[in-house]
């Protein structure tokens, strides 16, 4: 039972459908890129992954319908200028879109004289 919390929980930490993709297409024993090696698309490496890991949820407490829920959580986009929330909490839902002050943060270049402190 605790391993099967772990791997719901860990899949919690996905921001993006990018970064689903990348850690359903690693998930091998040695974490190895399985896009590389062919025959398989991404696409069909990806249905794979996702019915093993449907198929383990399944085991003792059945937690299978997390993973759809998780799935459904994550954006299509980086959501710039937030901080990393778990994608099943309230933060998460907020940090939608790009914060309108990030730009303003990262803005640098020379100060007039009426702007350097002295």
């Amino acid at each position: 039972m605790l391993k099967t919390f772990q791997h719901v929980y860990i899949l919690s930490s996905i921001q993006t459908k990018s970064e689903w993709i990348k850690v359903m297409t690693h998930c091998s024993s040695d974490g190895e890129d399985l896009i590389l090696s062919p025959p398989m698309s991404e696409e069909a490496i990806l249905t794979c992954k996702e019915s093993e890991l449907q198929t383990f949820l399944q085991e003792g407490l059945n937690r299978d319908d997390d993973l759809d829920i998780i799935k459904f959580r994550i954006l299509d986009q980086v959501a710039w200028g937030y901080a990393l929330a778990m994608n099943n909490t309230y933060d998460y839902k907020l940090a939608q879109g790009i914060n309108p002050l990030y730009p303003l943060m990262g803005e640098f270049g020379p100060l007039s004289d009426n702007q350097a402190l002295v």
